[in-house]
């Protein structure tokens, strides 16, 4: 049955075709003519992938709940590789071309976050900014060693006089330095650090015997002098910075606009600072 109905229409198509060829062709071109507008007006690339797939879906929910908890997968990043040292200890005195890293990364990211298709820049940062909780993503040793600092810090600073102060920060410091088994370098490095500890112990001591009863002193603030710090990897070699773009308009390449206009700016850089290897790296690149 469904055959029969089937070759009937093909057969009627047939007559229709050869009886009337000019309607049958106008006709063709209009309906043509109309599926080009339809698809001109209407057709549109979605490059996310969250648009294509059913929010509904299990896995999908996962992986949208993991999206939303770790932002900056379209992050860019800048690596700057001063070369030379590995491993050096952050107190060490700073190579000419550690420097000129440095000095690189103030000069670019200031420029960079003066973008309008950049959205943040993060390469540096000041002790200030730093939350003392962030002690405990130290590793435990460290952390432990944090602790044990905060608590002698507070013995200290609850001295009755400036003289107990004195005589708790020397016996202190006699107790540290009765260590054995140190070398003289090592001991005189130590020497140096605790006469730079008790002079910002001292400071520390003033400011809280200045202060009200019932006012509160920052010990961390108070013992730890401000410093900037650069973001690198873990052994000191590479300097990191994280640039987040804003995405444009364009759905073929959101990103298109940030990429080029700092890839303009490394540029002109790279003829400043020849010394110092660097390039943008990340997914969308």
């Amino acid at each position: 049955m469904q055959q029969k109905v089937l070759q009937h229409f093909f057969d009627f198509c047939a007559r229709m075709a050869s009886r009337y060829p000019r309607r049958v062709l106008l006709v063709a071109l209009g309906l043509m003519a109309a599926a080009l507008t339809v698809t001109i007006a209407g057709l549109r690339f979605e490059p996310n992938r969250n648009d294509l797939i059913s929010p509904d879906l299990e896995w999908n929910q996962r992986f949208l709940a993991w999206q939303e908890s770790f932002p900056g997968v379209t992050d860019l990043y800048v690596i700057f590789d001063p070369g030379g040292r590995r491993d050096v200890d952050a107190d060490s005195p700073l190579t000419q071309r550690e420097k000129d890293a440095r000095q690189l990364a103030d000069e670019l990211g200031n420029a960079l976050r003066k973008l309008d298709t950049v959205e943040d820049v993060v390469w540096a940062y000041d002790d200030a900014q730093v939350h003392p909780r962030a002690a405990r993503l130290l590793p435990l040793e460290e952390f432990t060693g944090q602790l044990d600092d905060a608590r002698a810090a507070k013995a200290l600073l609850e001295s009755r006089s400036p003289a107990h102060l004195l005589q708790s920060a020397l016996s202190m410091m006699n107790t540290a330095g009765g260590v054995q088994g140190i070398d003289a370098a090592t001991a005189d490095d130590d020497v140096s650090r605790d006469i730079r500890d008790f002079a910002r112990l001292v400071d520390a001591f003033t400011e809280r015997m200045n202060a009200p009863a019932d006012q509160p002193v920052d010990l961390f603030r108070a013992l730890n002098p401000t410093r900037r710090n650069y973001v690198t990897t873990e052994n000191g070699k590479l300097l990191i910075m994280r640039i987040t773009p804003r995405r444009a308009d364009d759905p073929l390449n959101p990103l298109g606009p940030a990429i080029g206009q700092i890839r303009e700016i490394i540029e002109q850089k790279r003829s400043e600072y020849p010394a110092v290897e660097f390039g943008l790296t990340g997914i969308e690149v």
